[in-house]
């Protein structure tokens, strides 16, 4: 009976959508994937553009996925998304979608999407004043970039941690960690991560009244910024 069933219309009709809910979710990966390279470079404002027409089916296809357990599914897309979520203020959205897959990220210990998911919410709650929230974030991904060996992981979040102790009045706190991602960055061949590095080491300097040491810092992150245009 059970064999019957299993071969009936309606169970092959119900296996046939969801296998095309499936291909749907996976499709709008893949375009999310592609526009989230875009956003970094000179067609950043038409990928926006397409990305916001596409906002629904990203929101199905993250649906589909939770609904259905589709756990890396979601963390992928969830990470894709993020400069999306971050250049139209979608920051609750954002920490929503990465907080539900995180949980099965950690249980399948899929470490590579694990850390940007926790990168990516430190960046959402520090947007939204949460310091402490984004400080364990952002040390807890430093740690697992460490792990998988990931040098530009471990600037960007080096960077992050210098940033929340910088805008907190830690100074002291904050110079090493500029210092030591500017390091990595000028190891990677990161201009501008070099560039952010010496204009926040420059914000800490200046707020120590160091300002010959500031300027310097400045002068030499804006002659970077003004190669890229």
């Amino acid at each position: 009976k059970e064999k019957l069933l299993e071969s009936s219309p309606l169970q092959k009709g119900v296996r046939g959508l969801l296998e095309l809910k499936k291909a749907h979710a996976e499709y709008y990966l893949s375009v999310a994937q592609g526009h989230d390279q875009k956003l970094r470079g000179a067609d950043q404002s038409t990928a926006l553009s397409l990305m916001a027409l596409e906002l629904d089916n990203f929101r199905t296809a993250m649906g589909f996925a939770q609904e259905k357990g589709e756990w890396k599914l979601l963390g992928e897309l969830g990470v894709a998304l993020q400069h999306f979520f971050y250049m139209r203020g979608l920051w609750s959205e954002g920490i929503q979608c990465l907080r539900q897959a995180e949980a099965e990220l950690r249980r399948v210990k899929d470490n590579k999407w694990l850390v940007k998911a926790l990168y990516w919410q430190g960046m959402f709650y520090h947007l939204q004043g949460n310091c402490e929230g984004a400080r364990n974030l952002y040390t807890e991904s430093l740690y697992l970039y460490k792990e998988l060996g990931d040098k530009l992981g471990i600037a960007s979040s080096l960077n992050k941690l210098g940033r929340i102790a910088w805008s907190q009045g830690a100074y002291d706190e904050a110079r090493p960690f500029f210092t030591d991602s500017l390091h990595l960055y000028r190891e990677l061949g990161d201009k501008l991560g070099v560039a952010a590095s010496l204009n926040n080491l420059g914000c800490v300097a200046q707020d120590q009244c160091a300002y010959d040491e500031a300027r310097q810092l400045f002068q030499e992150s804006l002659q970077i910024n003004r190669e890229f245009g």
